[in-house]
């Protein structure tokens, strides 16, 4: 009788601009080396098995926090208190809160693991005893999905192209900060805003031309709330429909819901500054930056 065992060998498709966390995180973080890259692809070694990603345009890696299809994947570790805390104070990563002992994470691409000791007794997970919580499982995943689609959101449309009107959101300082240093127009450039005593520091992770962008928060201070670096790590989304010659922005910031602590604050400031400001300067030609 033909047996059937898992590989060693893994592969995933992750979107583009995922590339650089995902490399520092499973080498930085957890240890493991690239033995190949390509243009479009990583083979990334890690004990002795082998993970392939394949890069490109492929959904957020949020989309799996729409669904309960989700699976996870094992790692081991001998030191699994430190391996966890050095993995949570990554930043990289996203806790999930499912009933199990062990700690399940998201990792950059999108890839779901729970952490286990090399030598654990895992028998309990091989049919023999009780595992992990199946219906727990799913309802901590709907429930970080539930989250998600919080996340502040607001839609409007501008008197332009949406080449046009890429061009007036890169130009942060007319309609956002008139304090305002770097670039925001190109993939991989870095800008800062400051009010006060606060500062946001940006990097542009993700450009499809005319189409979306993508701002990621690398570090802030925002002095007003306790947790000064709440921001940091979240993503301003910019996604640009053009019909008829006007232009549909939908912008999203990713990781500011109403359980953040700059909600309330946050909600009125972005939508005074959408509305009341970027929108006069593409339509009109004058915004009215703080």
């Amino acid at each position: 009788m033909a047996n059937v065992i898992f590989g060693n060998h893994s592969s995933v498709i992750v979107p583009m601009k995922d590339r650089d966390s995902i490399r520092k995180f499973y080498c930085d973080v957890l240890g493991g080396k690239i033995t190949k890259e390509e243009d479009e692809r990583d083979i990334l070694r890690l004990g002795e098995n082998f993970i392939l990603f394949l890069y490109g345009d492929v959904a957020d890696e949020s989309e799996f926090l729409r669904t309960a299809r989700s699976v996870w994947l094992e790692i081991k570790s001998n030191n699994v208190e430190e391996i966890g805390r050095k993995i949570l104070e990554s930043g990289l990563v996203r806790k999930l809160e499912i009933l199990d002992s062990h700690l399940f994470f998201q990792a950059p691409g999108g890839q779901v693991f729970r952490l286990v000791g090399i030598d654990e007794d895992l028998s309990k997970y091989e049919g023999t005893g009780e595992g992990s919580d199946v219906a727990k499982a799913k309802e901590a995943i709907n429930k970080e999905a539930m989250k998600k689609q919080q996340d502040f959101s607001y839609s409007l449309t501008a008197k332009a192209s949406a080449k046009e009107t890429r061009k007036k959101i890169s130009q942060v300082n007319l309609w956002w900060a008139k304090n305002f240093k770097g670039k925001a127009s190109k993939l991989n450039d870095e800008f800062s805003v400051y009010f006060g005593d606060t500062y946001v520091n940006f990097r542009i992770s993700e450009v499809i031309p005319d189409k979306k962008i993508i701002w990621l928060v690398t570090d802030c201070n925002l002095h007003w709330i306790k947790d000064k670096r709440e921001w940091k790590n979240t993503e301003v989304i910019w996604t640009l429909t053009e019909k008829s010659g006007k232009t549909q922005i939908d912008f999203v910031h990713k990781g500011v819901s109403p359980e953040s602590e700059c909600y309330e604050s946050c909600k009125p400031g972005w939508t005074h500054h959408l509305k009341d400001s970027l929108l006069k300067l593409i339509d009109e030609g004058e915004g009215f930056p703080e």
